[in-house]
């Protein structure tokens, strides 16, 4: 199967994305066609997307990138290899969009979510992606493999099926 040009760059657009607020977000005109966000999860300085193809079905979780000094210390983590609350978030967003019977009604299809994000947050995706088999791009990300190597301080919630 080929892949388009435009669904290679369709991370970095929703990566992008992730950096504007839910009333931006809510205009079909401001997102890719065919594409509306179906959750979120704001809670400063961590904030996630889901944003689904009306078409295809597929999902796409974008996970905002470091937003300014509140984020310093779950950058700090990344450097040192420890988890932060934040990677958390993260996690229990992805397990909260796979429960979501609005976006998945006959169930979670892994196939269909890709998770992203950029800098800190592409750190979240990564580790989103390895903790729950799922694809991932990100753009820039603070490598996650320390902080996800921190085996006692990792609370993953299961994945939902």
């Amino acid at each position: 199967m080929a892949i388009s040009t435009q669904q290679i760059a369709l991370p970095s657009q929703f990566s992008v994305l992730a950096y504007r607020d839910k009333k931006f977000l809510d205009n079909p005109a401001n997102l890719p066609a065919g594409w509306t966000v179906k959750d979120d999860s704001v809670s400063p300085p961590f904030a996630a997307f889901a944003f689904q193809n009306d078409t295809t079905g597929e999902v796409v979780i974008a996970y905002r990138g470091t937003d300014g000094l509140s984020d310093g210390l779950a950058d700090l983590a990344i450097a040192s290899g420890s988890w932060h609350p934040q990677f958390q978030h993260g996690m229990d967003f992805v397990v909260e969009v796979q429960a979501g019977r609005t976006i998945f009604p006959q169930g979670t299809d892994p196939s269909t979510l890709l998770v992203t994000g950029h800098s800190l947050r592409g750190a979240i995706a990564q580790a989103a992606a390895q903790a729950y088999g799922l694809h991932g791009s990100t753009i820039d990300p603070g490598a996650a493999l320390r902080s996800t190597s921190a085996a006692s301080t990792v609370t993953c919630a299961k994945r939902v099926t």
